[in-house]
């Protein structure tokens, strides 16, 4: 997946030390998303840029946010790294977007175009433009957006990305990667702890404050027959006429294919989705996530929830395993338990 890197000033001092501690964040990013870097900047004046190169930051800032690139779908040139930007609102992506992407467009474009849709229909609200699309947005997705009449910045997340906080009177620091976040702590002199952003939240970056809930509309599922990815597929397929049933899911594309899902019966690319195998059988993530195929502990038997699956998920990205075994999977009540026994 890409990083995002955020460094804010509260006071809005336009700083050196901005640019200088960023170009050693993005340096910890880039080695392992390479594909493209983008900033957004604030430093009495908006300012954006993009490449498919490595970026060295120079310019004193008091708001400075960037993101390394990784590419799962579209190009791998400057059009394809972030900031995406549709209708003045400039759009930082990480994870993956379910149903949206293919070779020439990235997830992000996509979403941002759709975004910049929903902005327009809603009269240029912000909030419930964004409150709108993500009931249709499915995904492992952490997001920045920032609206350039008002001068507004908002993050909401959902999936098992993670976004990680650090702030003082004077500071902020958001990464989505922990190690990032606790050297900038560091640097700062930050003495307050390291905290996690929550899933489906809207966040107001600048008044540092959570201010809507965001929802998801579930009359899409379809428990019996399909895959929730089905209905993020529905545009493509009327743009495409007649979908090869051997399609990946999430990008629209054919090729060679590892994984069948056992319950939708989908295809999907294992670089588009991350593979989970339970009592011998491959499955797609959201059957397992949104519970059409009942997992349960392997020590209580009790059937595992949201909470335990994001944990579980958790460790999949940090350990780099695509093809985690559920059934040795326990809920975190389990967990908990054996490491108080153990103490």
């Amino acid at each position: 997946m890409c990083n995002i890197n955020i460094i804010y000033n509260k006071q809005k001092k336009v700083l050196n030390i901005v640019p200088e501690l960023m170009n050693i964040l993005s340096w910890n990013s880039f080695t392992s998303n390479p594909h493209g870097e983008g900033y957004l900047s604030l430093n009495g004046k908006f300012e954006f840029k993009k490449s498919e190169n490595k970026l060295i930051f120079k310019t004193p800032s008091y708001f400075l946010a960037t993101h390394q690139r990784f590419a799962t779908s579209g190009l791998k040139d400057e059009n394809g790294s972030h900031p995406h930007f549709s209708d003045g609102l400039y759009v930082l992506h990480n994870g993956i977007i379910y149903g949206k992407g293919n070779e020439k467009e990235s997830d992000t474009e996509i979403f941002t175009k759709e975004l910049g849709e929903e902005y327009k229909k809603n009269g240029g609200n912000c909030v419930e433009a964004i409150k709108t699309i993500c009931k249709k947005t499915s995904g492992s997705f952490s997001i920045l957006v920032y609206e350039e009449k008002t001068e507004k910045m908002y993050y909401f997340k959902d999936g098992s990305t993670k976004m990680f906080i650090v702030e003082s009177e004077e500071w902020m620091v958001m990464s989505t990667s922990e190690s990032n976040v606790i050297y900038a702590k560091t640097y700062l002199g930050i003495e307050d702890k390291v905290r996690e952003f929550r899933d489906m939240e809207l966040y107001d970056i600048f008044q540092d404050k959570y201010i809507t809930k965001l929802e998801k509309d579930y009359t899409f599922y379809n428990s019996n027959k399909n895959s929730f990815l089905d209905y993020f597929c529905l545009d493509e397929k009327k743009k495409k006429g007649k979908k090869n049933k051997k399609d990946c899911v999430v990008c629209l594309t054919g090729g060679s294919y590892k994984v069948k899902c056992s319950h939708c019966k989908k295809y999907f690319h294992e670089f588009c989705a991350d593979k989970v195998v339970y009592r011998g059988r491959n499955y797609c993530i959201d059957c397992i996530r949104f519970g059409f195929v009942v997992v349960s502990c392997k020590k209580c038997n009790k059937k595992l929830i949201k909470d335990d699956f994001d944990r579980l998920f958790d460790y999949m990205i940090t350990s780099g395993v695509i093809d985690y075994d559920f059934t040795e999977a326990e809920c975190l009540e389990c967990v908990f338990s054996e490491y108080q026994t153990t103490e």
